[in-house]
């Protein structure tokens, strides 16, 4: 069975993840949608006991002044996570609050490298950003890179080396993305 992973905040989800989405549904078995929500974090105390300004930045939602809160995105999570299961079936969708989806993504990597018979292949879907974050921790994943157990993006790479230099990854990523 090969497994696709595709997490991220979604701020909002965009025709552009539902393309990434559906690039992971035809290339994959199975699929699993982590939809990170930022918590609210509590205001901290000052010196003289009042709470301080809040430094959590929330942005804005297009030219309005409603911002994207975790009230707001767990609606949007909400909406997106019926429509998702109702119409594909193949798709586990599943909020990452209280860790990250970066997090979700490893904790099943960590699970496939101690037992490697449970898929024959996982591909981590993402932008080039994601990407970068995955690779920027590249020892995490041991040989799963090296021997295609694991693969980063919808192109399988020649080598480990189109993951590790900036121009080659760069074409990777641009060939990953326009793929047809």
């Amino acid at each position: 069975m090969k497994l696709g992973l595709f997490g991220g905040g979604f701020k909002p989800f965009t025709t552009g993840h539902y393309a990434k989405l559906a690039r992971a549904i035809e290339d994959s078995d199975k699929v699993y949608l982590f939809y990170g929500i930022q918590e609210r974090k509590p205001p901290k105390i000052g010196k003289r006991g009042k709470p301080l300004k809040s430094q959590q930045k929330f942005r804005k939602i297009g030219a309005t002044e409603r911002f994207y809160t975790p009230e707001v995105s767990r609606e949007i999570f909400d909406i997106y996570e019926s429509a998702i299961e109702r119409e594909l079936p193949d798709v586990e969708v599943e909020s990452t609050i209280g860790s990250t989806p970066m997090r979700r993504v490893f904790e099943i990597i960590e699970e496939f490298a101690e037992n490697p018979e449970m898929y024959e292949k996982v591909t981590i879907y993402g932008g080039a950003d994601t990407i970068r974050e995955y690779i920027r921790k590249i020892s995490y994943f041991g040989d799963m890179l090296e021997t295609g157990k694991v693969q980063l993006g919808s192109i399988s790479p020649e080598s480990i080396n189109d993951y590790l230099d900036e121009e080659r990854l760069r074409e990777f990523i641009d060939r990953s993305e326009c793929r047809e």
